[in-house]
């Protein structure tokens, strides 16, 4: 027998909630490398167009199917799209049940962070070179990596075991304010501690440089357009998730705007603190905002807070801030498993069980193997854009205007206002932004490996993405067969 619906207790709970699913390390350590490395103020522009332009319609999308049909992504797609689509919906699981395998990793590595600030660990100086030595340690060590990952996936697992009002919303509810308050009275510090031109105020410079001259440079605009997505989380199905068990009476376009909207700030304050701090300290900070996310966070910025007074209070808040935005991702993340088999007629205590051990033992070889982690962070990065192809897909087969009309401006959204004709409009150009985006990233990928792109064993190869996308469709194909007669009906279903 299925439980009784849980909806969110409040709109405000809600909305903190998807924060805490579309804040994560990529707004942390992602954004201010992006925007650094990409000239400032034209990333900036191209990165708030792509907000409106990508990230929004897509939440908007995700979220009415979910409000309409109230299941889970496989019966979402079978009720909004038509039966014999339902194997995608179950696809875009497959995609984020090999990420959250993969980011749970990242989790327990910021987990693993904060233990060592808290432990005073960064109370002194240290050099590059031994911060190094100390992760490349760490990773090596299969087994801390694997109880860090044992420790992040249980405490996600659990939050999600307690259930939608008394789980996530609780928590969320007090972690991303605090998170906000903290980075917030980082920025303070930095700015207060480090001023003049040669200090802080040297990073602000080169988030805000106004080089609009080039706004004309087409790779800005695609990076942007990848940070936005990738940021957001649109397109991966988990604000999907969310809103399943949203309230009737909900705005999915007001809504929607809040989380993009919330998500960006969430970046713009995270990079206020992290390229502040490098320029405050670091004798070549540009060379260092050039490397890449691991080498900036656990290398380079427990040096730099390590150089400061209070590096260990500082090393710890940022820590905590990085492994907090992480894991309130991985509530989401957790839920898009349990809801699909309590959509199947399991328990909230046994489907929460079952994802949690299952995630465990699909991470394993990212604990264990580094250039595994790198494979699956290649492959599903890239997948979630595929996933949002199909959820732009899904809305077009059930007629864009439809859906803007009928569902998108009922009578409750309706009485604040009503979402224009511009949203069934960009999702129709959806297919075409992802053809120029994702075709982008197959001709970088092309020429990491000249000769051998093709080639499925190489880490992050196109050939090693098709590979995967192979797999997570006939793994959707397969256990939608196999578990079709087991969906539950929502309001939408057409019994046969």
């Amino acid at each position: 027998m299925s439980e009784k619906k849980e909806e969110w207790g409040s709109t405000i709970g809600y909305i903190l909630s998807a924060l805490g699913m579309a804040i994560g390390t990529g707004n942390v350590w992602r954004f201010p490398r992006q925007v650094v490395g990409y000239d400032g103020g034209p990333f900036m522009i191209a990165w708030l167009v792509a907000l409106f332009v990508w990230s929004i319609p897509l939440l908007m999308a995700e979220a009415i199917i979910a409000k309409k049909t109230r299941l889970a992504h496989t019966g979402g797609f079978r009720d909004f799209m038509g039966k014999k689509y339902a194997w995608l919906g179950m696809t875009c699981v497959m995609i984020l049940v090999a990420i959250t395998a993969c980011y749970s990793v990242v989790v327990a590595y910021c987990a693993k962070y904060f233990v060592n600030s808290i432990s005073g660990a960064y109370a002194a100086p240290i050099t590059p070179e031994a911060a190094q030595a100390a992760w490349d340690a760490f990773r090596a060590d299969p087994v801390q990596v694997l109880l860090f990952n044992a420790i992040t996936m249980g405490i996600a697992g659990g939050v999600v075991l307690l259930g939608i009002q008394s789980g996530i919303e609780k928590v969320c509810s007090v972690v991303i304010p605090g998170l906000f308050i903290i980075l917030v009275g980082m920025t303070i510090y930095l700015l207060v501690k480090y001023p003049g031109p040669e200090g802080a105020i040297a990073g602000w410079s080169a988030l805000f440089e106004p080089n609009f001259g080039k706004l004309g440079n087409s790779e800005i605009w695609l990076a942007a357009f990848t940070q936005s997505a990738w940021s957001t989380g649109a397109g991966w199905g988990l604000l999907y998730i969310y809103s399943v068990s949203v309230k009737e009476n909900t705005h999915v376009g007001n809504n929607a705007m809040a989380v993009g909207v919330g998500d960006q700030l969430g970046a713009l304050v995270a990079a206020t603190v992290v390229v502040p701090a490098i320029f405050a300290v670091a004798a070549d900070p540009l060379a260092i905002m050039g490397s890449n996310n691991f080498g900036l966070t656990f290398i380079w910025l427990t040096t730099t807070f390590s150089m400061m007074d209070g590096g260990t209070v500082l090393s710890s808040l940022f820590f905590l801030v990085l492994f907090g935005a992480g894991v309130t991702s991985m509530f989401a993340m957790v839920e898009v498993g349990v809801h699909n088999l309590t959509d199947c007629g399991w328990s909230r205590k046994k489907a929460a069980a079952a994802v949690m051990i299952g995630e465990f033992a699909i991470g394993i070889p990212s604990c264990i193997w580094p250039g595994f982690w790198a494979n699956q962070d290649w492959a599903t990065g890239m997948g979630l854009l595929f996933a949002g192809l199909l959820y732009a897909i899904c809305i077009m087969k059930h007629g864009a205007n439809k859906v803007l009309d009928e569902y998108i401006n009922d009578e409750y959204s309706s009485k604040i206002y009503k979402i224009g004709r511009w949203w069934s409009v960009l999702i129709r150009l959806f297919p075409v932004f992802f053809v120029f985006l994702f075709g982008w990233w197959t001709i970088q990928s092309i020429g990491w490996y000249p000769g051998e792109w093709w080639n499925p064993f190489l880490a992050e190869s196109t050939g090693t993405f098709y590979a995967w996308v192979i797999v997570y469709c006939l793994a959707g194909f397969i256990l939608t067969k196999l578990f079709m007669k087991k969906y539950k009906s929502g309001p939408m279903t057409v019994e046969e």
